[in-house]
């Protein structure tokens, strides 16, 4: 049989047929290709769905940690109206006691869809300046009683649960009048086991000047009765010139539905009159419904090293009732 004319014909032939095979898929092939892409959209989507439930799981723990202890988070975020009572008493050393009635208010305004709320409050200076919110153990010499009172006009708006913004308007009530502003900003942001929440105030009142505070706060669930949180928190003073520093780490604890423990370390510092440690704090707090979801008693005993005392060790021992009315 005689050889084929362009032997090298057939060679070239099949490394090009070979070529195509590779390179562009038989329509057979072709027709299987749309399974990838459906696969890895299937496996975002369960990824969205994981993380969009860790995501309200996270929110629905911490958020009810800061309900049940009346926490800054749920006053200042919470749609609804809101009425919180202190009665707080302190006892120190040698028999010394000191007595605060504070309290503040958020009610919604008819017909404006939740967005306008009046804030009544009292002491709104120290409720906006100080590094220490009003559940957390305070500095040994933060102890001032509460005089000055004032009415302010809020909008807020909260956007899918993961950023929140408000702004105030209002007035200090004693003689003269005094002014103010305030803006606050905050986010909500997943990490796989931890929840972070950063949160920023802009303010200006008429009698210290402007003024800004930075917060950010790390949450992780331990155990389903357990919360850590690990909380840093800057607020820059024009008047007086200072920057307060704050660093607390946090264990709540859920005993049942109407009792909680909350174990603390605090470390409170100044830029002013230079950079130092002005207290470090070892505190536990028992929180304890006393009738329905109203009416709270606390019992904190905390252990203060003040700067001003050369660290040595200083007891203090509060005692809080409550009363804190919200639709929730």
């Amino acid at each position: 049989m005689p050889a084929p004319a362009f032997p090298f014909l057939s060679r070239w032939s099949l490394s090009v047929y070979l070529c195509t095979a590779f390179c562009f898929p038989l329509p057979l092939l072709a027709d299987e290709r749309p399974s990838a892409p459906t696969l890895i959209e299937s496996g975002i989507a369960v990824t969205d769905a994981t993380r969009d439930y860790v995501s309200r799981h996270f929110l629905a723990l911490t958020s009810g940690i800061d309900r049940f202890f009346g926490g800054e988070r749920h006053f200042q975020e919470s749609n609804d109206s809101v009425l919180q009572l202190d009665w707080n008493e302190l006892m120190e050393p040698a028999g010394a006691r000191q007595g605060r009635l504070s309290g503040r208010a958020k009610l919604n305004l008819p017909s404006t869809e939740q967005r306008f709320h009046l804030l009544l409050e009292s002491d709104p200076v120290q409720n906006t300046t100080r590094v220490t919110p009003a559940n957390q153990p305070q500095a040994a010499r933060q102890t001032t009683a509460a005089e000055k009172y004032a009415a302010a006009l809020r909008y807020e708006k909260q956007d899918e649960q993961a950023w929140f913004y408000s702004s105030d308007v209002g007035i200090r009530v004693q003689a003269p009048l005094q002014p103010f502003v305030r803006g606050r900003i905050s986010h909500v942001l997943p990490l796989q086991a931890w929840l972070m929440k950063n949160t920023g105030t802009l303010f200006w009142f008429s009698q210290i000047g402007p003024g800004s505070s930075a917060q950010i706060d790390f949450d992780r669930p331990l155990t389903t009765q357990t919360l850590f949180r690990a909380g840093s928190n800057a607020t820059w003073l024009h008047l007086p010139q200072r920057l307060d520093l704050r660093q607390d780490f946090t264990l709540f604890h859920t005993l049942d539905e109407r009792r909680a423990l909350q174990y603390q370390a605090s470390i409170i510092g100044t830029t002013q009159p230079y950079t130092r440690v002005d207290d470090c704090i070892l505190s536990v707090l028992y929180r304890r419904q006393l009738h329905r979801q109203w009416l709270f008693f606390e019992l904190n005993p905390q252990f203060h090293f003040p700067h001003d005392e050369q660290f040595r060790f200083t007891p203090q021992l509060w005692l809080r009732l409550q009363v804190f009315f919200s639709k929730k």
